[in-house]
Parts: structure tokens; C-alpha cells; sequence
């Protein structure tokens, strides 16, 4: 199962639960003519969408996801609230359909990367243009953007149903909008606009802790359900020491009970919360093995800047009696 991990800031909190209000990292081609959309990915790894219209510019794309070339890629931008799931990110521009186009070169004031334009965002609608050195890592046409959503409730380990959860999808096999939903009194969360496929969702708290994490599959204009609870009380929280590459780190503190036995979906938690802190936000990894006792959990994951760059190994060791992650081939 392939993951993308998300960053949490000196400590990883992980656990069991689920939310509706979203916004869009890209638009699924909303109001395009050409219903075709490119995803872009600049040199820093962001990522955004962009939807031309012309033929010949959506040409130009289709042969640079094929080459793996970068190019500058852009356009007239404008503003447009953009909401991922972990931090409620904004990168609140978007390139306008019209004026999509590919260059070669471009005139040195006129290029930027995604994350400069968004946190200067006021200077570049006064410009009134940008272009981003980038590669096409993704493009959707026609039936390709069959959209379908999930939907589902939120219950403590009581049942009773929990409101002011956010969820969002966080990694999946097909590329996906960034989402964040927000469960209402009765505990019901709605995320549309997901393209079929199979997607991990993790749910935050009011404080933004990451606390829950399940998959679903989601079938072109279908809505899947996925109810989410919460298995052990929020005080009952564990932390652990972690120890990379020999060197001791900060704490990771996992909302899991390991007191009464452990799962296989609460050994994962725990190693994925490990990769989580270290390898940072947005990490493509695959968990390759895992096996845990009592005593013991042991993983193996390979891992990569995209799908096309799992070279990299990182193993975990968690030490249930003495509390301690030790990680190491960390490369």
C-alpha cells in the first residue's frame, strides 16, 4: 500500500475517528470545456493542476508527462482558496484555463515556484503572470475524470457521535483533490469530487493532530462510505523515544492504548507515525513488512520523492517494553 506522509511538527499523533465544508487543491476540470486536466510538480515536489483549454497547449503537456522534461509552465493566475487536509495549507491561486501555456524560456521576472507564489501571492496578481519550472506527473481526460466522494460518521468508542472532526484524503493510487471535511452534530462527514481509486483518509482534531488514518476504495460517481471510531480513550496517549540512525531524536506520542494487546492496524500506526516525523510531509513510501508481538514491532518500507523514485529503504524497530523507536537505513 502506497502512502504519502504528512508532517506533523515535533511530535506525531496518531489514533481512530472521521468530517463537511471542503475546498480544492485543483479543480477536476470544473467548468472546462476541454474537460482535461495536467498535474504539475515543481522542483521543490509541490504540485498543482492546471486545465488549458487550446489543443496545442494540452498537446504540449501530454508529451512532457511522457519525456519526463521540465519545462516553465503557466500563465495568467487568480485567486482561488485551495484547503489540504493536514495543515489547511492555501495556496490560493490557480492558473487561469485561458491562458495556460508552455515555454522554453521565460522572462527572468516572470518565474517563481508554487509555494513563492502562493506566500507572495498579492505581488504576482500585481504581475499579473507566472511561470513555474516543472514536470507533468499526471493528466486526466474524458472518462479518466469519473468522480465519485465518501462519506461517513465520526463516534467516539462510546458511539456518541463527534463534531468539529476534519478528515482528508492523503494519499491514494489515483491523484486526488486536496480535501478537508468537517463533521457536523450528527458526526457526518461528505468529501466530493474524488476521483476513483483507491485512498487513504486521515482525520484531525481541532488542534490539527493527525489522529486517525483507513483506506477506501471509490468507484467513478460513486460515494463510498467510511465511518471512523475511536477505539481508546484521547488521554490515553503513548510516547515514544526514537533513536535515528544512532542518534537520539524527539519524542513521537501515538493515541493507542498498548497496554491490553496490540492490532495489526495499531502496529502500523505506530511505525507509520515513526516515518511521519522523520521523513517529513508528502513522502511516497510503501510498507513492505511488518511484524509485532507484545514486545515488538518491525518494519520495512521503501520509499521515494514520487513513484518513480522508490530506491530509498527505511526500517523501524518499536520496543513496547522499553518505549523506544529505533530507525535505521534511514536513506
Amino acid at each position: 500500500m502506497k502512502k504519502k506522509a504528512l508532517l506533523s511538527s515535533g511530535v506525531v499523533l496518531v489514533a481512530v475517528l472521521a468530517v463537511a465544508s471542503w475546498g480544492y487543491f485543483y479543480t477536476l476540470a470544473q467548468g472546462s470545456a476541454a474537460n482535461r486536466l495536467a498535474v504539475i510538480e515543481d522542483k521543490d515536489g509541490n504540485q498543482i493542476g492546471v486545465e488549458p483549454i487550446g489543443d496545442e497547449v494540452w498537446s504540449k503537456l501530454v508529451d512532457l508527462f511522457n519525456t519526463g522534461e521540465m519545462m516553465w509552465i503557466g500563465g495568467s493566475i487568480e485567486e482561488f482558496i485551495n484547503i489540504q487536509p493536514d495543515k489547511y495549507y492555501r495556496w490560493g491561486f490557480r492558473f487561469k484555463s485561458e491562458s495556460v501555456c508552455v515555454a522554453e524560456v521565460t522572462a527572468e521576472g516572470l518565474q517563481a515556484t508554487i509555494e513563492y507564489i502562493s506566500e507572495n501571492l498579492d505581488y504576482w496578481l500585481d504581475i499579473g503572470q507566472a511561470f513555474v519550472f516543472a514536470k507533468v506527473v499526471a493528466t486526466y481526460t474524458g472518462d479518466n475524470i469519473q468522480l465519485g466522494g465518501i462519506e461517513g460518521i465520526v463516534t467516539n468508542y462510546e458511539g456518541t457521535p463527534l463534531a468539529g472532526m476534519r478528515v482528508g484524503i492523503v494519499s491514494g493510487t489515483n491523484y486526488f483533490p486536496e480535501i478537508a471535511a468537517e463533521t457536523n452534530e450528527e458526526g457526518y462527514y461528505q468529501i466530493g469530487s474524488v476521483p476513483r481509486g483507491t485512498f487513504e483518509v486521515a482525520v484531525h482534531d481541532r488542534e490539527g493532530n493527525r489522529i486517525c488514518l483507513e483506506s477506501v476504495i471509490v468507484r467513478g460517481e460513486e460515494t463510498s462510505t467510511l465511518n471512523f471510531t475511536i477505539q481508546s480513550s484521547p488521554l490515553e496517549v503513548t510516547k515514544f523515544t526514537t533513536v535515528v540512525n544512532g542518534m537520539t531524536s524527539l519524542d513521537v506520542f501515538v493515541a493507542i492504548n498498548i497496554s491490553d494487546g496490540l492490532t495489526e492496524k495499531e502496529a502500523e500506526l505506530i511505525v507509520g507515525a515513526s516515518f511521519t516525523y522523520v521523513k517529513g510531509e508528502y513522502v511516497t513510501h510503501q510498507l513492505d513488512t511488518l511484524t509485532f508481538d507484545d514486545a515488538k514491532i518491525e518494519a520495512h518500507y521503501t520509499w521515494g520523492i514520487n513513484e518513480n523514485d522508490m530506491g530509498h529503504v527505511f526500517d523501524v524497530t518499536a520496543d513496547l517494553t522499553q518505549l523506544q523507536l529505533t530507525i535505521t537505513h534511514c536513506r
